[in-house]
């Protein structure tokens, strides 16, 4: 009887094959483009998932209400005077994006850096793979790199204790090896230095340049567990008040502002200028997963049709069984086997036309970040000139 069965499901897939390949390709591409498109929108809703404890961290950035511009960093002192203010701020830390030379022995490439904060890794606790991240910075002239970096000039992963030159005059000790950065994440920090580095960029600001400069300083800080986040972002206008002085009259709230995003908020969240990475569109999301949805119910109507169409014409088919002596059971296992051995080669189809799409999408995400990095390097400036963020913020 089995023999049977499957010789008939050959026999109508031989004889309906034109029908047969439509159905199974219809349903199969319109399945995997739904997925690709759900892979997408998981991994824009996911960003900086992967932090831990992230629900306890944000980020601080400067607007400008008189222009309209919003900037992902802030002024320098920011993170000082938050601690001094508001006693539910546990820590804060700073970033200051750089470009430098990097070499070790015959490689050298510019790279994009970012000078921390000694406190960086108790704000943002990225994933260590060797060494201590956190001890490192006690070293002024420390450095933790991620793995891809370590693979690029030194051609392993365990690097802890070799050295980098920067510039080729400033010699730093690799403290920790962190994993590589994933792609959904809104940070770019594959090298960090230390920020109590006499040729660092921060201490450079807080020395050379006392009082209200504005330079590219991203500004995160973490909150003790049950702080009132409403409270906090109502008492920015008076917290501006209180250290930036307005002209007589004007108080300096009404013409700067603070934003506090959750870090895990920053990608959709944010149209910011000058942020690690392009900043994704929410609409765009929710859009795509409502083209998702109508593509699965198309690819499904589609695939009700056809079957319908075939049955119709299999009518002759199942009264000749029926007089052979072919019961009800009989004929539902045949069907019941016809659908199987169909939802298997839709699978298949499916699962090849997903891997190939995830590729694609993976090679054009690494893309999109090196593009990225390119872009920011040139934004970049030498910390004594004049910082562009001034005239955005003031404007």
């Amino acid at each position: 009887m089995l023999a049977g069965h499957v010789h008939a499901l050959f026999r109508n897939l031989r004889r309906n094959l034109f029908s047969s390949v439509l159905d199974i390709a219809g349903l199969a591409i319109g399945l995997a483009a739904a997925l690709i498109i759900a892979l997408y929108a998981i991994d824009e809703l996911t960003f900086d998932a992967h932090l831990p404890d992230a629900e306890h961290v944000f980020r601080i950035s400067s607007d400008s209400k008189r222009s309209g511009v919003s900037l992902s960093t802030s002024q320098k002192q920011v993170a000082q005077l938050l601690t001094i203010d508001y006693p539910q701020v546990t820590v804060v830390t700073r970033l200051i994006a750089d470009t430098r030379g990097v070499r070790h022995r015959e490689v050298e490439a510019n790279e994009t850096l970012y000078w921390a904060d000694p406190n960086f890794f108790s704000v943002l606790s990225l994933p260590v793979v060797a060494g201590d991240a956190k001890a490192a910075f006690s070293n002024p002239v420390a450095a933790v790199i991620t793995q891809r970096i370590a693979r690029k000039y030194f051609g392993r992963d365990s690097v802890v204790g070799e050295t980098l030159q920067i510039d080729r005059r400033y010699d730093v000790v690799i403290g920790a090896v962190l994993a590589d950065l994933p792609s959904n994440t809104h940070l770019n920090t594959e090298i960090l230095l230390s920020g109590s580095a006499s040729f660092s960029k921060i201490r450079s600001l807080d020395v050379d340049y006392p009082g209200d400069f504005i330079a590219p300083v991203h500004t995160y800080f973490r909150v003790k567990p049950g702080t009132d986040l409403d409270r906090l972002r109502q008492d920015m206008p008076a917290f501006i008040d209180r250290h930036w002085g307005g002209a007589p009259g004007i108080p300096a709230s009404t013409r700067i502002g603070f934003t506090i995003l959750p870090v895990r908020d920053i990608h959709l969240g944010s149209k910011a200028l000058f942020a690690m990475k392009p900043a994704g569109d929410p609409i765009a999301v929710a859009s795509l997963a409502l083209v998702a949805l109508l593509i699965v119910i198309a690819a499904c109507i589609n695939f009700v049709n056809l079957t319908i169409a075939r049955s119709t014409r299999r009518g002759l088919e199942v009264g000749i069984r029926k007089c052979n002596g072919a019961g009800r059971w009989t004929l539902g296992a045949q069907f019941a086997g016809e659908g199987i051995a169909g939802t298997c080669r839709r699978y298949r189809v499916l699962r090849r036309s997903e891997w190939l799409a995830a590729a694609e999408h993976r090679a054009r995400a690494r893309e999109s970040a090196r593009r990225a990095c390119r872009d920011r390097s040139g934004l970049d400036s030498h910390v004594g000139h004049r910082s562009p963020h001034r005239s955005l913020l003031y404007r």
